[in-house]
C-alpha cells in the first residue's frame, strides 16, 4: 500500500458523518497474554487469550442539530458503531484495497457536552471500548 497523508479518513458514529468535526483518531487493539509456562520448562510460553479494542476520538464541539453533541447525546449509554474510511481523496465513498473500510462496535461510555477556555477552540477526546470484532473490508460504500 502506498504511503499517504492522514487528511482525508472519513468517519462516521452512529451512522452520522462527523468527519469535519473530527481532528484525529487512534484504534487500539490488544490481545491477552496467557502464560502456558510448564515445569520443566527453561523459558516461559505464552498464547493468545481475548482480544481487545478501542478507538479514541478527539472531536471539535458542534452543538448543531445532527452534529457532535447531539449525535453523541444520541448514543450515549448505548452501543453503536463507528465507522472509518481510510480514503485517498475527501469525496471517496468506496472501500478499496487501498482505502480500506472499518467498522468498529463500540460502547458509548463517555462524552463531554462541554469543555473548553476563552478564546479556544472547543474540543475534546473520548475513549471508548469494543464491543466486539472489528471488521475490515476492502468492498462496501461510507
Amino acid at each position: 500500500m502506498p504511503k499517504f497523508i492522514g487528511k482525508n479518513t472519513r468517519i462516521k458514529v452512529g451512522g452520522v458523518d462527523l468527519t469535519t468535526s473530527i481532528a484525529s483518531i487512534e484504534v487500539t487493539e490488544t490481545v491477552d497474554e496467557v502464560e502456558t509456562t510448564a515445569f520443566g520448562s527453561a523459558s516461559r510460553s505464552r498464547i493468545a487469550g481475548l482480544k481487545d479494542a478501542s478507538i479514541t476520538i478527539s472531536f471539535h464541539q458542534d452543538y448543531g442539530t445532527g452534529s457532535v453533541a447531539d449525535t453523541l447525546g444520541s448514543v450515549f449509554g448505548g452501543t453503536t458503531s463507528v465507522v472509518i474510511l481510510a480514503a485517498t481523496a475527501i469525496t471517496q465513498s468506496t472501500a478499496t484495497a487501498t482505502a480500506p473500510l472499518y467498522t468498529i462496535p463500540v460502547l458509548c461510555s463517555q462524552q463531554t457536552p462541554v469543555n473548553g477556555q476563552i478564546g479556544d477552540l472547543v474540543t475534546f477526546d473520548v475513549t471508548w471500548p469494543a464491543v466486539g470484532e472489528i471488521t475490515k473490508s476492502t468492498s462496501g460504500t461510507f
